[in-house]
């Protein structure tokens, strides 16, 4: 009830702060916009394409889930779709963790758990009222229960993942909950559901092949059973291989990845360079404060905690600037491993352990969220809505005319063929103004200060004008 608490309570908060920010057009257009054009293109004929991306989308990021969000759109096209799915995918984690840490740590057989017995014996009263498995064999069914309830309730408050709720919808953020519940079917011999779970989060991003390869390796030497286990990881590795290096490049062709430039310096960078990003404290900070949310229990299997340094070093080694201090979704490929090295440090601990520490396994993680990364807002007051306004200014523009917005308009704008932001205006394009919308960093100011004086001058009619909002026709009216 732990966790499906969390997951109600996490599902809503993040549900009404995400929409409260698209009322209030917070929502950027990398990636909220560039997400909903893709998936507005796929549900209208136009398949996995976007106009902020020349070539094929899953050339960029191999993400067929989309078609999920897609089918839903029939029902209301909006990006306000997404935000919702990422808040229900956000508090869905903490149930599944639950299920995954209750499988991985109580043995089959004990507790009502169908198999053969073994591990943590019978249960016994421990101390604290809390059930103990006599002879130190770790806690018994039901303490083990009541740490994975500890463990996995703050699950969806950590700081990471209020950070991945604030870089808006993500598919990373679909798949975590599908592969801890892949985890969970396989540890319990449900192998069907554990495939059919494992491949649909690996059609989520192609970064999902490394997650899933943990989750098989865990099951290999933890599992009922070896070979489907072997198969789930060869399977995962050799997608992850064969999406990364034939299927990717070639859907982008001659296209450069937007991606390329995040790693293209480690092509001239010295080892002296490239050991200095390593050693990032600002990552290696955020890494030790997600250890610190599982109740440092992954430090008690380093050999399974070293599955979170891969994911980590790309982060640390990327020169996108959020990416080294695993803000916003970046920090999602370290979850799984960490959160298997932690399963499987749980069962190290001693069999009569307190309630009192069980319990105080969850305060770290809540109380890391609470101040790193406080919920409400997510980034502070939000201004006065702005949507309907929007909306009511643009009301002449076509529905599928080419378009171009500011950042903060764009998400709104995205269901439609064409949608470019302000400074890459062509003549053809209706073009959206905000006076008052965020401009990321990621916006050129001068190019779109030259764009605004240009406006008038290109034979434009101004088709609106609310005090905040311009709509201008296309070049020649």
């Amino acid at each position: 009830m732990l966790p499906l608490a969390a997951a109600i309570a996490a599902a809503a908060l993040y549900g009404w702060t995400l929409l409260s920010r698209a009322d209030a057009l917070l929502l950027p257009a990398y990636d909220t916009a560039f997400f909903q054009q893709v998936v507005w293109n796929i549900g209208h004929g136009g398949g996995f394409s976007s106009s902020f991306f020349a070539a094929s989308f899953l050339g960029l990021h191999f993400e067929p889930l989309l078609a999920l969000p897609a089918l839903l759109e029939r029902l209301w096209s909006d990006a306000r779709l997404l935000s919702l799915l990422n808040a229900l995918a956000l508090g869905a984690s903490a149930p599944a963790a639950y299920l995954f840490f209750e499988a991985l740590t109580l043995p089959r057989g004990v507790g009502g758990v169908p198999g053969e017995a073994g591990g943590g014996g019978l249960p016994s009263r421990g101390v604290g009222g809390v059930p103990g498995a006599a002879g130190g064999g770790g806690p018994s069914a039901r303490g083990r229960r009541w740490l994975a309830a500890a463990l996995a309730a703050p699950l969806p408050f950590w700081a990471v993942l209020q950070q991945a709720a604030r870089a808006g919808f993500h598919t990373e953020v679909l798949a975590l909950p599908l592969v801890l519940l892949a985890g969970w079917a396989g540890l319990r011999g449900r192998w069907v559901a554990c495939w059919a779970l494992a491949i649909a989060a690996l059609l989520a991003k192609e970064d999902q092949g490394y997650a899933v390869a943990v989750v098989g390796a865990l099951l290999f030497f933890h599992g009922p059973s070896r070979l489907p286990a072997a198969g789930l990881a060869a399977v995962a590795v050799l997608w992850g291989v064969a999406i990364e290096y034939a299927v990717m490049p070639a859907l982008r062709g001659a296209v450069v990845s937007q991606v390329d430039s995040y790693y293209r310096w480690l092509h001239t960078a010295s080892a002296g360079q490239i050991g200095l990003t390593l050693a990032n404290p600002a990552g290696w900070l955020a890494f030790g404060g997600m250890v610190a949310c599982l109740a440092g229990l992954p430090l008690l299997r380093p050999g399974w905690l070293m599955l979170a340094l891969p994911p980590l070093a790309a982060d640390l080694l990327s020169a996108h600037a959020p990416q080294p201090e695993l803000r916003l979704q970046y920090a999602l490929p370290l979850v799984v491993p960490l959160l298997v090295a932690a399963g499987l440090g749980a069962r190290r601990l001693p069999g009569r352990l307190p309630a009192v520490s069980i319990a105080g396994m969850s305060v770290p993680a809540l109380v890391l969220g609470a101040v790193i990364a406080p919920i409400p807002g997510l980034d502070g007051k939000h201004p006065a809505p702005g949507l309907a306004r929007l909306h009511a200014c643009t009301s002449r523009l076509p529905a599928t005319a080419p378009t171009a917005s500011d950042d903060s308009a764009a998400a709104a704008l995205a269901s439609r063929p064409v949608l470019r932001l302000l400074p890459e205006a062509r003549p053809g394009d209706f073009a959206v103004v905000d006076r008052e919308g965020r401009l990321p960093d990621y916006i050129s100011r001068p190019d779109r200060n030259r764009v605004l004086a240009d406006l008038p001058g290109q034979g434009r009619r101004l088709l609106c004008d609310d005090g905040r909002f311009q709509l201008w026709s296309p070049a020649g009216g």
